[in-house]
């Protein structure tokens, strides 16, 4: 069952009430987890609030219901919220950790739990086929990653930041967001003026025009975001977007949404 998230990330825990299921129907299943993302990605990467986790924790327990957390981003969660990821995962019972989106290792996910869990989750993925022999330069990746790619992720978010202010500073009617909003390494942009779609901009920011590489000289570049919905857009950093990176697409934003803006003027 589905409740579905506020704007912060969250959901609102008394519709959650409303939708457990225990055993007395037959005819439907028992809710045994509840779960929540953090950070979440279609909230622009906002950390869950803290205050909002504790109540939850506080409901799982009551219910005897555990909890587990799609930690994908869980690191620049702890980051946001300046605390570590034990402390920020203490009352879920299992946690997802993705390697290979801030943390930059080229493939992995890791299951986190309690011995008992985690040797029942090796059997179940044994017994749906799930495998891998020779996965020691994989890990090696992903230990590479834990114990040199978290402290540089503050990184990310400063240059994000740096990035959302500059397209504020366009002082454009054509792109919305909330600059509170930009949190880590993330944020969406959206499109809700008829004159320009999402998709329009994503375009024109993935190609380069003949007068555009000569205003930009060095500092052109192409980039390329994801389109959400033909009024949303998503713009992500990653570890590989160093400041030279930043300070040419902040050229190449500013470049084409003035030249939008002019356009519809």
């Amino acid at each position: 069952t589905t409740v579905a998230n506020l704007p912060d990330g969250t959901f609102n825990l008394e519709e959650m009430l409303t939708k457990l299921r225990d055993d007395s129907n037959v005819h439907t299943t028992t809710t045994s987890l509840i779960c929540v993302e953090n950070t979440h990605n279609w909230c622009g990467g906002l950390p869950l609030p803290l205050p909002w986790m504790k109540q939850l924790a506080t409901i799982s327990r009551e219910l005897k219901i555990p909890l587990h957390m799609d930690g994908a981003r869980v690191f620049n969660a702890a980051l946001c919220c300046g605390m570590s990821v034990a402390e920020l995962c203490k009352d879920f019972s299992s946690v997802s950790v993705c390697l290979s989106k801030g943390l930059g290792a080229p493939i992995g996910s890791v299951l986190v739990g309690d011995r008992q869990f985690i040797t029942k989750a090796r059997r179940l993925r044994k017994v749906v086929g799930g495998g891998w022999r020779q996965a020691g330069i994989v890990a090696a990746a992903g230990l590479y990653a834990l114990e040199n790619m978290v402290d540089r992720l503050a990184m990310d978010h400063k240059r994000t930041r740096t990035i959302a202010e500059a397209i504020k500073a366009t002082g454009t009617n054509l792109i919305s967001f909330d600059l509170d909003k930009v949190q880590s390494n993330m944020f969406f942009m959206a499109f809700d003026d008829p004159r320009l779609t999402a998709q329009e901009f994503c375009e024109r920011l993935f190609k380069v025009t003949d007068e555009e590489s000569k205003h930009l000289g060095e500092d052109t570049c192409v980039i390329k975001l994801f389109l959400k919905s033909s009024t949303e857009v998503r713009l992500v950093l990653c570890c590989n977007i160093t400041d030279e990176d930043v300070t040419a697409a902040i050229k190449k934003l500013q470049y084409v949404i003035q030249e939008l803006d002019n356009r519809q003027g």
